[in-house]
């Protein structure tokens, strides 16, 4: 049965709210810092935040650059659907949101380390626009959840002002770095992100507004107060980027908006992907509304993360590839016939020692000196850094790649003691050669027999001596990792 279109239903409007986007740029070749501003806002805040060692590195771990903003239009598909419990939903966007007037600021962090740089888009309504709360959940719904699991491949595109066509957010950034470098490189969209909102349009006074913060810490929501329970719901589906948030019942609200920095105009969630901040009338928001747009003490945690969520990724993936064990296509009679394989019919390169050994250095050196640890001087940011560990599956990445690495150090010895076994093994197996051969030569008339008799013998001792070689490295592999 086919899906009845409904009209989207907006409860909101937020006229000062954000979204972020990041980028990962590897190795780029070309670092030159062309076309960045001549007032980077983004230094003194990055200063702010590093803790006493950092702060006074020469070279510091990583530099954040403010590279400009533009106008531009956000242009919503005019339905879209998306499956919630088992039930597809098709919605219609209200015809007053198929276009909506933003700025546009693009940001880049450059880590020293590991050569990445990361951009950063944001996004926010220009005066007299705003963003509802189905408008946010588009425009970061690969930030949250995927349970819903769209339809819709693009939820958005943007029209940069003075640009003919519309692009999705990564061709966007794809120009602005060609512009920058010509020698380009691969640009990757980060499965995470940030929303900010301030909902002074919502709480007209303050005090609505302790109200809330109270009613969050407190996990209650007072029956009789509806549009709270409302307000909250509505917080929930933009952090998990879900459009079938009325459903939520209060247990499942309290589990989505856990705070993990809060002060009188603000409090951070980090769930999932998405790293939310609801903050009400805090002077920073309106300080950098004209550039940066995002909260730099937002945005270089956030950063952080992806940056070593991304070097995590790319240490377990090649570590992976190396223990992930082969179907074996060398197994011939010969192989069967003595019982192990031979040395030299082996294919597979990425198990010798030399690229085995070549390897391991590469995954500790990432691990020792790509990662970025413990730089931040505040606990906001530090907080930030450890819940979005566990939320992000970083600290059990790291230690899965640590377990992955002992496995990989135990492989090594193994191929070690192979090297010495098989040194061993071929001197024995020459020795009964030789052995061989004087047996008889001196047992035998060797010298009457025929040419291809000659052959035939020689073949049949050095075959013999094979199966001893063989036969005693299989034996002593087996002994040697019995031991291990």
């Amino acid at each position: 049965m086919a899906a009845i279109k409904t009209p989207e239903s907006n409860l909101y409007a937020f006229s000062k709210a954000s979204v972020t986007w990041h980028f990962i740029e590897e190795n780029p070749e070309n670092l030159q810092t062309a076309g960045e501003t001549e007032m980077n806002y983004l230094a003194s805040f990055e200063a702010d935040m590093l803790n006493f060692r950092n702060q006074r590195k020469t070279e510091k771990d990583f530099i954040s650059t403010f590279i400009g903003n533009s106008r531009a239009t956000v242009n919503f598909p005019v339905e879209y659907t998306y499956c919630s419990e088992g039930i597809v939903h098709r919605k219609i966007t209200n015809s007053e949101r198929y276009k909506i007037e933003v700025k546009l600021s693009v940001n880049k962090t450059f880590v020293t380390s590991s050569k990445i740089t990361l951009w950063h888009l944001s996004i926010s309504p220009v005066a007299g626009s705003t963003f509802s709360e189905n408008d946010l959940i588009k425009l970061a719904h690969n930030f949250g959840s995927i349970q819903e699991g769209t339809t819709s491949s693009r939820l958005f595109d943007i029209k940069v002002s003075k640009e003919e066509k519309d692009s999705d957010i990564s061709e966007i950034v794809k120009r602005l770095f060609e512009i920058q470098n010509p020698l380009t490189t691969p640009i990757t969209l980060a499965q995470s992100g940030i929303i900010q909102i301030d909902p002074v349009d919502i709480f007209e006074k303050k005090e609505d507004w302790f109200s809330f913060i109270n009613m969050m810490l407190a996990k209650k929501i007072p029956d009789e107060d509806l549009e709270l329970n409302k307000f909250s719901k509505t917080l929930c589906g933009i952090i998990l980027g879900i459009f079938d948030f009325e459903r939520m019942n209060e247990d499942e609200i309290f589990d989505t908006i856990q705070p993990i920095v809060t002060k009188n105009a603000s409090f951070v969630v980090l769930c999932r992907g998405t790293l939310f901040k609801l903050t009400y009338n805090e002077e920073i928001c309106d300080a950098i509304n004209n550039h940066i747009i995002v909260d730099p003490y937002l945005l270089i945690p956030d950063m952080v993360l992806i940056h070593n969520a991304f070097i995590l990724n790319n240490a377990l993936n090649k570590i992976d590839k190396i223990l992930l064990p082969k179907k074996a296509n060398d197994i011939s009679l010969w192989n069967k016939f003595i019982g192990v394989r031979l040395p030299c019919f082996k294919t597979d390169d990425e198990h010798k020692l030399v690229v085995l050994e070549k390897s391991q250095k590469e995954i500790r050196n990432a691990l020792s000196f790509d990662i970025i640890y413990d730089v931040f001087q505040y606990p906001s940011e530090r907080e930030i850094i450890k819940t979005g560990e566990i939320q992000r599956g970083i600290e059990s990445l790291n230690n899965e790649i640590t377990q992955r690495l002992n496995d990989l150090s135990e492989l090594i010895l193994v191929k070690r003691g192979n090297k010495t076994i098989n040194s061993d093994a071929s001197v024995a197996a020459f020795l009964a050669f030789i052995t061989l051969l004087q047996f008889i030569e001196a047992f035998l008339d060797f010298k009457s027999f025929s040419f291809l008799l000659k052959v035939l013998f020689t073949f049949v001792v050095f075959a013999g001596a094979v199966v001893i070689y063989c036969r005693l490295n299989s034996k002593q592999t087996n002994w040697f990792k019995s031991k291990k």
